[in-house]
Order: structure tokens, then C-alpha cells, then sequence
């Protein structure tokens, strides 16, 4: 639920509790009767109905049904089609995020200047997703740049209504989204911008995203601000704490994560760290977003084994084949690489094997430095476990 940053206690999700029975017969009227009851009971604003896979596999006409009980109660009914057999959640969050566009969003008589749309943060490895949302917030209010609509986070039905208002599209993940901007951008004339460059990651990334927002909207100015600002704040708290460069300098590692983060990640720990990338591993990768990793290697002079769709299976048979010293991933990397006798992991991905209790970023230069604090520590932390 924190991942989602959702306290599910307080909202009301029903079910339309398909039996056995159903599975035979069809469970299109229990549908009906679910539906007509949380309009009549709770007048809701939207009614949004996913599918799991039984009623997809039998048959359920779930549309007509939808179609049904918004025509009779005048209420807007949402029926996305989500069984699971129809691929990742990355998949999942595409189909959702189209629909509700397609279903709510309605044309706008005209733009609001200096707006702009943001779409799937949430589709991230990191946790504390949240933290980079408020960092980006934080820069396009210093840019004087207005949010139009998040899809989705606190995001109501009027906010969807109105995404066509808005004169750009930010696009704050590699996973997934490029379809639901596509649809944004054919049907109300709102470009996706910034595609072309990899999320905030590291300095370099951080600071050509911040031009390129810049540029955009005519902010060059406040934008340079803002760079020589963060850049300061790194040099300013690395000169005051620990900071073992040479650690890093040529350390063969290996990356398996998502494409969100991993293609700074790449750029980061290779133009700033020095260090020795050997192979990168991406899980579930929309091929709409392997171009931009392979330009990102290409402009950094490097070759490592690039893997997508990667499995454990998978990422074992890479590791073995490059043998690096290190690893950025996940604790399902550490067990593996315990096996393999490589002994360091630094977990910065789904890290299931610690308690955050704030929403950290990964993005900008706050993200920046918890990404050499978690390396820093997980570095430490397995040389007291005897690796040296």
C-alpha cells in the first residue's frame, strides 16, 4: 500500500465476488448488482471497474455491462481490462491510464500557459517514488510551470478531464506511458517532451533534463539558477562527509534493475563514478525505451552486455559470464550474488530488506546523494561481513 501511497483503510473498494458458480454461468449480473448498489449507496464521482482474469477468460461482457449502469444511474463507469494473463503491470498501468484518458478526458477550448501534464511517476523501482514527484514539482514551481494534471497521484476525475489543457507532457518513467502520451498528444495536441533524454539521474542527466525544461518554455535563465544551485548543494555536503571516490574508480559492477532508473543509474556511475559497468540487466522493458539506453552506452564509449526481459535465470548466466565485483539491484541480487560468490549489492531497487519511513527521490541531486549513501553503506556493510 505505501508504494502506492494509498492508505487503502480509507477508500472504498468493492468486489463483485465471483463463486465457482460463476465461472459457469457468467458473473455479468453480480456485476450489475455491485455496480447499481455502490451508486445508489454512495452517489460516487466515477466508477472505475477492473477485470481479473476468470471474467476475461469466460467471457464477461464487462463493456456492455459498464455501458448498462452508467446510462441508468448517469454516473461515468470505467471498465478496464486487466487479467493478469495479459502481461506485466507495466502493461497493466498502460491499458488503465489509456482508458481513463480516452473515457474522461474532453476537449479543451484552450491551453493554460506554462502547463504541464505528468504521467506515470509511480511506474518505478523505487519506493519512494513520491520523493522524485515532489522534487520535479519543486523545479517546475521555481520555473514558474504549472502541474496541469498528475495521472495518477491524489488525482481526481476533473483533473483527468482536463489533461488536453495543458502545453506539454512529462513522462517521469523508462517502464511505461509512452502509450497513454500518444493518445494525449494525437487527440488534444499536448507533445511529450524530454523523451529523448534519460530521466534526472546523476549530475549530468540531471542537468541536461533541467536545460532541455528550460529551453522548453523559454527558462533558460532560471534554469541555470537552479543547476548551479543543486550542483553547489552535492559539492557543499560531499566535502563535508565521506566520500571514498577511489572505491569506485574502474570497479567492475553490473546494474539489474528497471529502465527508470537504470538508465541514469548507467550514466551516472559511469561519467561521474568511474566506475566499470560490465552488463545491465533490465526487467520488463518496453521497447519503446531501449533506443534511449542504447544511444545513452553509445555516447559513453562503453560495451556491456545489455539483457532485456531478464529473468533470474537470466541475470544469473550474465553475471557468470562477466564476473563483476559488484552489483546495483535488488535483495533477490544479493541472494544470487551470495551464491556467486560476489559480495557486494548495493540494494537500491524494491529494497525490501530495510524500513523507509520518508519518501526519498533517486531524481536530482538530493536523489543524487542517497544514491552514494545506500552505495557508501552497502559498500561498508559487506566489508564487516569479510569482503575487502
Amino acid at each position: 500500500y505505501s508504494y502506492q501511497n494509498v492508505d487503502y483503510t480509507g477508500k472504498l473498494i468493492a468486489c463483485s465476488k465471483l463463486s465457482e458458480v460463476d465461472v459457469v454461468t457468467g458473473g455479468e449480473i453480480k456485476l450489475s448488482h455491485t455496480l447499481r448498489k455502490l451508486a445508489t449507496t454512495y452517489n460516487p464521482e466515477l466508477l472505475v471497474v477492473l477485470t481479473g482474469c476468470a471474467p476475461e477468460i469466460i467471457g464477461d461482457d464487462v463493456l456492455s455491462v459498464s455501458e448498462h449502469i452508467e446510462e441508468e444511474t448517469g454516473i461515468p463507469v470505467v471498465p478496464i481490462t486487466v487479467g493478469g494473463f495479459r502481461g506485466s503491470e507495466h502493461v497493466g498501468i498502460d491499458r488503465a491510464l489509456q482508458t481513463l484518458i480516452e473515457k474522461l478526458a474532453i476537449p479543451q477550448e484552450k491551453k493554460i500557459e506554462s502547463s504541464v501534464n505528468i504521467i506515470a511517476p509511480f511506474a518505478s523501482c523505487n519506493p519512494g517514488w513520491m520523493g522524485d514527484l515532489k522534487w520535479v514539482g519543486e523545479v517546475l514551481a521555481a520555473m514558474d510551470i504549472r502541474i496541469n494534471a498528475v495521472l495518477c497521484s491524489e488525482t481526481s476525475a476533473s483533473d483527468i478531464q482536463r489533461v488536453g489543457a495543458a502545453e506539454a507532457t512529462l513522462l517521469l518513467t523508462h517502464n511505461a506511458g509512452y502509450t497513454p502520451c500518444t493518445v494525449i498528444e494525437d487527440r488534444y495536441d499536448v507533445p511529450l517532451i524530454l523523451k529523448d533524454l534519460p530521466l534526472p539521474f546523476g549530475l549530468h542527466c540531471t542537468r541536461q533534463w533541467i536545460e532541455a525544461l528550460g529551453t522548453y518554455f523559454d527558462r533558460e535563465e532560471k534554469a541555470s539558477e537552479i543547476i548551479e544551485g543543486g550542483e553547489q548543494e552535492v559539492v557543499d555536503t560531499l566535502r563535508l562527509r565521506f566520500i571514498p571516490i577511489h572505491w569506485f574508480h574502474e570497479h567492475p559492477t553490473a546494474i539489474v534493475g528497471d529502465l527508470t532508473n537504470s538508465i541514469g543509474l548507467l550514466d551516472f556511475i559511469t561519467r561521474e563514478l568511474e566506475m566499470e559497468p560490465l552488463a545491465v540487466c533490465i526487467r520488463r522493458a518496453t521497447r519503446d525505451a531501449r533506443p534511449l539506453l542504447e544511444s545513452v552506452v553509445k555516447d559513453l564509449g562503453i560495451s556491456p552486455v545489455i539483457e532485456y526481459d531478464a529473468d533470474i535465470a537470466t541475470v544469473r548466466s550474465t553475471l557468470q559470464e562477466v564476473r563483476p565485483m559488484s552489483v546495483f539491484g535488488s535483495l533477490i541480487e544479493k541472494h544470487l550474488c551470495k551464491e556467486m560468490g560476489i559480495k557486494v549489492v548495493y540494494r537500491l531497487f524494491n529494497p525490501i530488506d530495510r524500513v523507509d519511513y520518508f519518501n526519498y527521490p533517486l531524481m536530482g541531486y538530493e536523489g543524487l546523494l542517497k544514491i552514494l549513501e545506500f552505495t557508501i553503506n552497502n559498500w561498508r556493510n559487506s566489508a564487516t561481513e569479510g569482503f575487502k
